[in-house]
């Protein structure tokens, strides 16, 4: 747990080259980590690497498909690097999700009443 908020802090810092090796790290001591994938894929983008920021946000979507926030990343990517097809669906994924998680809110207040 340490090293996941260490490596959140220093990307949050905006220091991605000192955040990866303990991401890297964080992953290889718990390769099923969903939300580790996730972390390192903003790093790998503000370090330029594109491909393996897409790599890390589709392995956490493999444990965990309704990461609302992966989906948008990964829409953002698609799109800078002009891959507008999956740059939809992954926009759409996050649409999905986002009505989706609307509704549970409002079921929610609907409940309380």
């Amino acid at each position: 747990m340490a090293l996941a908020h260490l490596g959140h802090a220093l990307t949050e810092a905006r220091e991605p080259r000192e955040a990866i090796p303990i991401l890297e790290r964080l992953l290889r001591t718990n390769p099923r980590d969903d939300q580790g994938y996730a972390d390192i894929g903003k790093p790998y983008e503000m370090e330029g690497e594109t491909k393996r920021a897409i790599q890390a946000y589709h392995q956490a979507l493999l444990s965990s498909p309704s990461q609302i926030d992966v989906h948008y990343r990964l829409f953002q990517l698609y799109r800078r690097i002009g891959e507008q097809d999956k740059a939809q669906k992954e926009l759409a994924a996050f649409k999905a999700d986002e009505a989706q998680k609307h509704e549970g809110y409002l079921q929610s207040l609907a409940d309380l009443k």
